[in-house]
């Protein structure tokens, strides 16, 4: 695809079916170039409807922090798409500039709009998300579940930025969540959060908890599993002894540190029940002999051995053998993270050459902080700046760019 002819045709091509697919071709492109022409388009009541959704949601794609004064100034727009979108775009770009304009929309009189305010803010990196976070949650009214559950969930995903003054707000908010008669979707939210919370060391309310598991039907999926999860980290191995048919139960047996009784638990001859018990083992410091488990007939075994393996930082050919012979392919990327330089190279061939969801794991393990803190710092902003601008998968190229920015490093023009 040529840059200039597609910026050509984006104004100028007569036939409406073929135009409106131009500025999604632009995203592919990624170049910030046609990051002024498609915030012409879309600041232009002239242009068809539909050019101009698809110019903003293609802006959020290619993530140039440029366009965010074009993304604003549609925010008003009496098209609820328009505005959805534009919230939408302005939490792919990302950045702290995104955060007032994101958040101005709480009022907005689309519910549609309304949740993409508190998805948007889940992905943007400030530090002041959370506290209008905080306030947003406030100030609506708790029956509307769906707003609730997201902004639940934008808070989660923001749990490394959540300070030790803030997680009692947040604490005290998703007990009253879970014992409300609100949707269970909306206390799956709730649950997660707070054993998100817990993982930080806050200690949870066993009895609160208890009371929860009590009023859940049986065969519940949504939230009673991760009541077995809160409940480990309160360290109440004996709620967890009276389910340990349940694989949820066993993992759970690691977090509440119930390491013998783990280990007891690895003569079971269900395989569902046994790649739970070496889940557990990833909690604690101690592990079994993983030699039975690497050639085991059950992938899911073979997987959970291969992470306590790389958990451990044992010899990385054991994942370069299961890596090439394409067992649990994109698991052995994923932990590929925890040997930084000793699997640059793999990583690299990966995310420069695979296809796309191995790329895609790649660059997760590249931008995590395991890889980042024990690799060549240098070596993986080369290959983020690569994938960030040849990449054809936006979301890709995002990845990369979150990864730059998290070294300290700007993109480099092209």
């Amino acid at each position: 695809m040529d840059l200039q002819q597609l910026l050509h045709d984006l104004f100028n091509e007569v036939n409406l079916e073929k135009r409106r697919y131009i500025p999604d071709k632009l995203a592919k492109l990624g170049d910030w170039q046609s990051t002024k022409p498609l915030g012409e388009i879309i600041t232009s009541q002239d242009q068809p409807l539909i050019m101009r959704n698809e110019a903003v949601e293609s802006l959020g794609k290619q993530g140039d922090p440029a366009a965010i004064p074009y993304l604003i100034n549609v925010l008003d727009d009496a098209d609820e798409d328009i505005r959805r979108t534009a919230v939408w775009s302005l939490g792919q770009i990302g950045t702290a500039e995104a955060v007032d304009p994101v958040f101005s929309m709480t009022s907005d009189p689309s519910v549609e709009v309304r949740r993409w305010v508190a998805k948007s803010a889940g992905r943007i990196r400030a530090d002041a998300v959370l506290d209008k976070l905080e306030h947003y949650l406030q100030s609506i009214d708790l029956t509307e579940d769906r707003v609730v559950a997201d902004i639940l969930r934008a808070v989660t995903s923001q749990i490394q930025r959540l300070k030790n003054s803030q997680q009692s707000f947040w604490t005290r908010q998703c007990y009253e969540i879970l014992n409300s008669t609100t949707a269970l979707y909306v206390k799956q939210a709730a649950i997660l959060l707070l054993n998100q919370i817990y993982a930080q060391g806050v200690t949870p309310e066993s009895d609160q908890l208890r009371s929860v598991f009590e009023t859940l039907p049986e065969n519940d999926p949504l939230v009673r599993p991760h009541i077995f999860t809160g409940l480990a980290y309160a360290g109440d191995v004996e709620f967890l002894r009276l389910y340990l048919d349940q694989p949820i139960a066993i993992t759970s047996l690691g977090i509440a540190g119930a390491d013998q009784l783990l280990y007891e638990q690895l003569q079971t001859q269900n395989n569902e029940l046994l790649s739970a018990c070496l889940e557990g083992f990833s909690y604690l410091e101690t592990y079994p002999d993983l030699s039975p488990y690497y050639d085991h007939e059950n992938s899911n075994v073979r997987a959970q051995a291969l992470q306590l393996h790389a958990l451990h930082h044992l010899p990385i050919q054991r994942l370069h053998t299961a890596f090439t012979a394409g067992d649990s392919k994109y698991k052995i990327l994923e932990l590929y993270r925890f040997y930084g330089s000793q699997a640059i190279s793999v990583l690299k061939e990966t995310a420069l050459h695979d296809e796309k969801v191995a790329r895609q794991y790649a660059v997760y393990s590249l931008i995590s902080d395991e890889c980042i803190s024990t690799a060549d710092t240098s070596q993986v902003a080369a290959i983020l700046q690569e994938v960030a601008h040849h990449d054809m998968i936006w979301h890709i190229r995002r990845d990369a760019r979150i990864g730059l920015e998290r070294l300290g490093i700007s993109l480099i023009s092209r």
